[in-house]
């Protein structure tokens, strides 16, 4: 057995995302210069081995996944060839070319460019391997830089620090929609669709015709478009169902099946289009509810604008079952439903400006809203042709609605009140904000508990639960300390 057969891929992973090689002067086994700007994100799921690349190969700029393997041959050998999950994938990494050299090609037929490592490894594999696992394993046991010496420090400053942050990520997040409707309420977009994504990106080189014409910034009188507004809910509603595997799915799909479009469908049949377009009803391995939805698509007749998804697009692995996309899909379906039936706007705002109700009361009309339960075929589904064990109850927890309260209907309405500057609403919400609770500790806060020595000493509320993240992704992980209130009192 040669020694290359013996190398662990999760060594090769470690290579690559500590970039243990010389980066300065990389040719791709076909002949040319490589410039790794991005190396990607790692997957922890199927699919290629690290996501949102950005290289530079030749003159061209790529955006897209990397695959990597011990040798060239290992691509042929696990069939990527035939995977679709693949055909986004911009460079095939390996450490030796093998024993032949097999071609990389994707399920759609592009020939992709290689880059053997072994040829421009620091020192030698051995090394190599000893410096990757020591830097995996300070990753693995990695500590906020004032861990042990931040006891001093006064809680009370440590809570309005932290609170000061939560205030601040929630203004990110109003900022981030103030972007995206000024993308729908622009007089450059008819349809309140945005372009799919392109696959490649072109390095520019100095032709003018090659770039895109601005989008005009919308007038205040287009800011005040309905259509616009129920949008950019209906978007990041969707967003939010797809949790973090699969936001950026959810976020495709509530962009190419629009509100005003599903507006037009009828009752019975948005569920149908919703599944249509997100590319799940393609497998006819003959699911009798499957095959249904696939009737109504084709009985209504249906126009389709545009190519649904691929369904490899959709995350299912290493997903609770309560998150299968499937069920989301199915619990957006009846949201919309909602949405439609009870116009969402006129309802937020008559229920936030209820003077008879108490910011507690206001939560529970906003949990009641969202309140879905399952019905139909998904109470023993989790997803398509597979019955679940116990019944369900609910397609969204009550834990998800809350989330879905923080990171959407909170900013959608602090927007709201400062584009229509309305002070009773933005009072009425930060009133909202500030009683609502904090949802389950995860890992980032609860690190941030055990190492600031916060345990038990803050009351947990949402804008203290936003602050611990907002701290530790902009602070504690870039170790910004000189930036942090807390770290100019410990390393003055």
């Amino acid at each position: 057995m040669s020694r290359t057969t013996m190398l662990p891929e999760k060594f090769l992973h470690e290579v690559w995302a500590q970039q243990l090689f010389h980066t300065s002067y990389l040719e791709s086994h076909e002949g040319n210069r490589v410039s790794i700007l991005d190396p990607g994100k790692p997957n922890p799921d199927t699919g290629p081995d690290f996501l949102y690349a950005k290289i530079q190969i030749g003159d061209t700029l790529y955006a897209g996944d990397v695959e990597i393997h011990r040798t060239l041959d290992d691509w042929s050998a696990h069939l990527h060839q035939n995977d679709p999950r693949y055909n986004k994938v911009i460079l095939h990494v390996v450490m030796h070319t093998g024993m032949r050299e097999s071609e990389t090609t994707t399920a759609s037929g592009r020939r992709i460019p290689t880059l053997i490592l072994d040829r421009f490894l620091i020192e030698p594999v051995r090394a190599v391997w000893q410096k990757s696992i020591k830097g995996e394993r300070t990753r693995r046991l990695d500590h906020i830089a004032c861990f042990g010496k931040n006891k001093p420090v006064d809680t009370v400053l440590k809570i309005k620090w932290i609170d000061t942050l939560g205030a601040r990520r929630m203004e990110l997040k109003i900022r981030a929609m103030r972007n995206r409707l000024n993308e729908l309420a622009s007089p450059d977009n008819f349809d309140l669709r945005e372009p799919a994504a392109r696959y490649g990106e072109v390095h520019f080189q100095g032709n003018i015709d090659e770039i895109p014409p601005p989008v005009r910034l919308p007038s205040a009188h287009d800011l005040r478009r309905k259509d616009a507004w129920e949008q950019l809910l209906f978007e990041s509603i969707a967003e939010a169902l797809g949790y973090s595997k699969n936001q950026l799915p959810f976020r495709r799909l509530s962009a190419l099946v629009t509100f005003p479009r599903l507006r037009e469908i009828s009752a019975g049949a948005r569920e149908a289009f919703l599944f249509s377009m997100a590319g799940l009803l393609e497998d006819t391995s003959g699911d009798p509810y499957r095959n249904e939805l696939r009737r109504i698509v084709q009985e209504e007749k249906i126009k389709i604008k545009q190519s649904p998804m691929d369904a490899t697009e959709w995350q299912f692995f290493r997903l609770r079952p309560q998150n299968f996309p499937t069920l989301r899909i199915a619990a957006l379906s009846r949201i919309t439903g909602k949405m439609i039936e009870k116009p969402v706007l006129e309802w937020l705002l008559t229920t936030m400006k209820d003077p008879g109700l108490s910011p507690q009361e206001k939560i529970k009309q906003i949990r009641k809203y969202f309140d879905i339960p399952a019905d139909g075929y998904w109470k023993q589904h989790y997803t398509f042709g597979k019955k679940a064990a116990r019944g369900l109850t609910r397609l969204i927890g009550k834990s998800r609605v809350d989330e879905i309260t923080i990171n959407v209907i909170v900013p959608y309405l602090f927007l709201y009140a400062r584009t229509y500057k309305d002070i009773d609403l933005r009072s009425d919400t930060e009133d909202i904000f500030n009683a609502l609770p904090a949802p389950a500790d995860n890992t980032i806060t609860r690190k941030i508990d055990r190492e600031l020595i916060l345990n038990n000493k803050i009351k947990p509320n949402a804008q203290i639960y936003q602050g611990k993240i907002q701290l530790y992704k902009f602070y504690c992980r870039d170790e910004r300390c000189g930036e942090c209130e807390v770290g100019k009192m410990v390393f003055g």
